[in-house]
């Protein structure tokens, strides 16, 4: 289908796209436009993206001159260091020396004419956690080049979709695999205790990772969770992890734990008003299971609450 550009370029801000409206109006589109793609809607609802104009080295003997002068620096400030604890390394100081001069000369860096010419301006599509002072911060993926986008919406979605979708993945492993690195730190027999989730939350930088697995039976942190049982002892500690749940978008609450419960069947159990308040916009798949533990439930008031909820059913 063929999807004309605008030529109204929209300045809009989207909290999860950030791009100069020159660059969109260099690239022929708009925030709008970029945002009907599923997969660029739905890395830029869960991360950020940035789209911007770099410079590109694409004069292969001007990079490896490059090469050369960042090796030989590298080289010097290595050796630097040992010489100064008392290591003779002063051969190795002579070859950082002469690789900073076979680069200099290699282009005569400074003297060339025309040096502007190693170079050409591209854009880029680039992802990370966060998005801080105009930079990403956290997670970053590496730089993905694109194009001018054409007049046709299909193959724009399928180039687009495709790098968003490379994005995507690209942070969701980093995360995780930042989330196991801190997981490693907690005593796993304490999972009962609501501190510890404040903490793992803390440490984390928010409660995103309640998505990820905390073992290999398929247990999640937000499955774990939902098996704790608010007491007068825990219940400050509790409510604070709700609270945070509550302010937390993106969280995956139709997950079930290794035994196939889901997470909706646990508050229904529980009789939980502060949980099921989380919950009251998300859309569940309805399941025997679901309909057994709602009309098990005792409380007539929590009832009626839970009986309003978006439960999508079969046709």
């Amino acid at each position: 289908m063929i999807h004309p550009i605008c030529t109204q370029y929209n300045s809009q801000s989207f909290k999860g796209l950030h791009a100069k409206p020159k660059d969109l109006r260099n690239l022929n589109t708009t925030k709008n436009y970029l945002l009907e793609i599923p997969e660029i809607k739905n890395c830029a609802d869960n991360y950020e993206i940035t789209i911007k104009k770099v410079q590109k080295i694409v004069n292969p003997a001007f990079k490896r001159a490059c090469k050369l002068l960042t090796l030989g620096a590298a080289t010097i400030l290595t050796t630097a260091t040992a010489i100064d604890m008392g290591i003779a390394a002063e051969s190795i100081w002579t070859i950082g020396l002469h690789m900073i001069g076979a680069g200099c000369a290699a282009l005569g860096l400074v003297t060339l004419p025309g040096a502007g010419r190693n170079y050409r301006n591209i854009y880029t599509m680039q992802g990370g956690k966060n998005y801080n002072n105009d930079q990403l911060s956290g997670s970053i993926t590496k730089e993905y080049e694109i194009e001018r986008l054409s007049d046709y919406y299909y193959d724009n979605a399928q180039v687009l979709g495709k790098t968003a979708s490379k994005i995507y993945n690209e942070i969701e492993r980093k995360e995780k695999n930042r989330f196991i690195d801190i997981l490693a730190k907690y005593d796993t027999e304490k999972f009962n205790e609501p501190e510890q989730y404040i903490s793992i939350i803390k440490d984390f930088g928010d409660a995103f990772c309640f998505n990820y697995n905390i073992d290999t039976e398929g247990n999640s942190l937000l499955t774990k969770f939902f098996d704790v049982i608010p007491t007068n002892n825990n219940l400050e500690e509790y409510e604070k992890v709700i609270d945070i749940l509550k302010n937390t978008k993106n969280i995956n609450y139709n997950q079930r734990d290794s035994f196939g419960i889901t997470v909706l069947e646990k508050i229904l159990n529980q009789e939980n008003s502060d949980a099921l308040d989380i919950v009251s916009d998300f859309d569940f798949v309805a399941t025997n299971e679901i309909d057994d533990v709602y009309n098990n439930i005792a409380n007539p008031i929590f009832k009626l609450k839970a009986k309003n909820l978006n439960i999508i059913r079969g046709k």
